[in-house]
């Protein structure tokens, strides 16, 4: 019974209904279609992570719950719960929050980042093309199971975690990391991702993963990079343009002016030295017209994403 004066916190959770007509479960079926390859298998092997099915099965939980936000217990009561979502995930053998934390506890962020970096070069094909595509950067939270309404934990406290506060529009404030995921509009094959512990504002992220991008060799020049509201910045349409030759296709804020854009977007002298280095210059243009074409259009741009 309530007592006068005192209230109860009630937190209501969106129930994981599985819907394959759905992009996020299209995509998360791919993910998991890739961890069950033998190639994936071989990558996680070199791990010491044995047996293979047990993995899979952790991996399996661990993406289901970064997908949709929710803690790791949360997750697991639910595919307990759902029969399609056991089936969704193929899984039989339904494992406990500790059981995958301690799975979880054998890598550290670099070596967790590494092995998916092996998986996603093992699957991939050897082969490059050098096709155009488009690229779709988007930002998730990965929250760390932590009752935080039950006990108070202070940020000087998360100093020598792996983890810390983010702040999300969809969710608040958690505790947790900051996925950044890259997949190709065509096939929605994962491409690259970054991790980051400490709070970092997503227009600042966009350099980084760009940057991972043309290091790994995936960004090829002429290719149109599609991104929501948050990545948004003057620095960032600039930098798309003039340093890796690519459409950023990143959805303007309220006052945006293309014209002001056009003043940032100098070509460097250098373009100017020769024939061969000046068709850069044509380049740009065409890339500019077709960027204020799709700009124009931003209804569009939002609902391909």
């Amino acid at each position: 019974m309530i007592k006068e004066g005192e209230f109860y916190l009630i937190i209501l959770k969106t129930p994981i209904i599985v819907d394959t007509s759905d992009h996020k479960w299209i995509l998360l079926k791919k993910i998991l279609g890739v961890l069950e390859t033998r190639r994936c298998r071989q990558e996680i092997a070199k791990f010491g992570i044995k047996p293979a099915n047990q993995a899979y099965t952790n991996l399996s939980i661990v993406l289901l719950s970064m997908f949709f936000s929710v803690e790791i217990s949360y997750a697991i009561n639910e595919i307990e719960k759902r029969i399609e979502l056991q089936q969704f995930l193929r899984i039989d053998n339904i494992l406990t929050p500790n059981g995958v934390y301690r799975f979880m506890s054998q890598f550290s962020a670099e070596q967790f980042i590494s092995m998916t970096h092996g998986i996603l070069n093992a699957v991939c094909p050897k082969k490059r093309h050098y096709f155009r595509k488009t690229i779709i950067i988007d930002g998730t939270s990965l929250s760390v199971d932590i009752n935080w309404f039950r006990k108070r934990i202070q940020k000087s406290k998360l100093v020598n975690k792996p983890y810390n506060w983010q702040y999300s529009p969809y969710k608040g404030f958690y505790i947790g990391l900051k996925l950044t995921l890259a997949i190709d509009q065509n096939n929605l094959l994962p491409l690259a991702f970054l991790v980051h512990q400490n709070p970092v504002a997503d227009s600042k992220i966009f350099p980084l993963i760009l940057q991972e991008l043309k290091r790994r060799r995936i960004l090829n020049k002429g290719d149109r990079v599609l991104l929501d509201r948050g990545y948004y910045s003057y620095k960032n349409y600039v930098l798309s343009l003039i340093e890796y030759s690519v459409i950023p296709l990143i959805l303007p804020k309220k006052g945006f002016s293309f014209s002001k854009l056009e003043n940032y977007l100098i070509s460097p002298l250098t373009w100017f030295e020769n024939k061969k280095s000046y068709q850069k210059v044509i380049e740009l243009s065409h890339m500019k017209k077709e960027l204020k074409d799709a700009l124009e259009n931003s209804d569009e741009l939002a609902a391909q994403r």
